[in-house]
């Protein structure tokens, strides 16, 4: 059975067999073989984050040709790229509710 995992301000189910915890820079859910991870990244504005925002945080993906897809996750909206270097395929999810922008990053070792 999936467990609930998050903060406050957003949560999601872990799988089974998949590990979870947070840290001081982000939470971290590792999945069985341990191949890759995802990481959520949480940051609040004064003001309402806009579009804009979000194309600041992965501008050194989209400078470099990672295309943004439109995506929505529960009430976060915002876009989602995929990208490779020399050792991982990453997949980057930028989203942002109300004041509120949440980086999710998909690591998967070649």
């Amino acid at each position: 059975m999936a467990a609930r995992f998050g903060r406050e301000t957003w949560s999601l189910l872990v799988p089974h067999g998949w590990r979870a915890w947070h840290d001081d820079e982000c939470a971290t859910l590792v999945g069985p073989g341990e191949i890759g991870a995802l990481q959520i990244s949480a940051a609040f504005k004064d003001s309402e984050i806009v579009d804009a925002d979000l194309r600041e945080f992965a501008a050194k993906h989209l400078k470099t040709g990672a295309k943004p897809r439109p995506t929505e996750a529960g009430d976060f909206v915002g876009f989602e790229i995929a990208f490779r270097d020399e050792e991982s395929l990453w997949r980057q999810w930028y989203l942002r509710n109300g004041r509120q922008v949440l980086v999710v990053s998909r690591q998967v070792r070649k």
